[in-house]
């Protein structure tokens, strides 16, 4: 299956295509034809989430392990992640995995599903127990439902299908590592939202609220009176590293909106036309 259109810097690798897991390059250009809203889209969500990902973790700590046997799947991956910040670990198969794993303590891994020497969900579980606050996502070419499961099941935060676009890999270390450095309660005001319970608390009482509602919240709640732009929102929540030119967002904002004044009456959710969405408390 071919990829139009991987976004690497002013590159774009125009015909990728994956068999059995392996990555072919057939040929880059530059200059993409890409639409004025495209772009700015994906500029406004890959500075916000390099934001998001250097917020809360010193230099220092920034210790990322990248883990599968293609080259040029690692090379590109651990380019990515040095633009933002990290310091890159890579291996080949899950034993160089594990021996990588009990010498560094790994903050990100970004772990291929099927390697040469047995499965990555094997470095997962080792990487769990060894740093449980480790953010894991998983790679694979296939896309049946078991190897979701497993890998999730082994402990991985995320599972993604190849090929996955800069902006979307992006966003969803950058989600992982707010889910995993966010506090079990997140407070606004009057506001409580729970982490485990995803029930949200204010002085007129309480409310439950859905997985994707709770996602969308959590992520204005953690940014207190800052605008997140709505590029964010798609992708940290539903996945979108591009604008979908529908009201998902819009109608998930309505629905917390309600509840959040069902709730109190001193906050409100505002949306800041063409910049983005904030929570403010009075």
């Amino acid at each position: 299956m071919a990829i139009v259109s991987i976004i690497t810097g002013n590159m774009a690798i125009s015909s990728v295509y994956w068999i059995h897991g392996t990555a072919i390059l057939a040929r880059a250009k530059t200059s993409p034809l890409l639409g004025r809203g495209s772009q700015v889209f994906n500029a406004a969500l890959s500075q916000s989430n390099r934001m998001s990902i250097r917020r809360g973790l010193s230099m220092e700590l920034m210790e990322a392990l990248v883990v599968d046997d293609d080259p040029a799947v690692v090379a590109w991956i651990a380019r990515l992640l040095r633009e933002d910040g990290w310091h890159v670990h890579v291996a080949a198969s899950v034993r160089e995995a594990l021996l990588m794993i009990h010498r560094t303590p790994i903050q990100v891994a970004i772990v291929d599903f099927e390697l040469p020497d047995g499965l990555g969900t094997e470095a997962v579980q080792s990487l769990r127990k060894t740093v449980p606050d480790a953010a894991i996502l998983m790679l694979s070419g296939y896309s049946d439902d078991d190897a979701v499961v497993n890998g999730l099941m082994a402990g991985a935060d995320d599972f993604m299908h190849k090929p996955v676009s800069a902006s979307v890999l992006r966003a969803r270390i950058a989600a992982v590592l707010r889910r995993h450095t966010m506090p079990d309660r997140l407070t606004v005001g009057d506001l409580r939202l729970d982490r485990q319970s995803r029930k949200l608390a204010g002085t007129n009482g309480e409310v439950q609220l859905t997985a994707k509602e709770f996602q969308l919240l959590a992520t204005l709640m953690g940014r207190p009176g800052e605008v997140v732009a709505r590029a964010t929102l798609l992708a940290d929540v539903w996945g979108y590293d591009f604008d979908p030119g529908t009201s998902v967002l819009d109608v998930a904002l309505s629905r917390i909106r309600q509840k959040v004044s069902s709730v109190s009456a001193q906050s409100t959710i505002v949306s800041v036309r063409n910049v983005g969405v904030q929570i403010t408390s009075h």
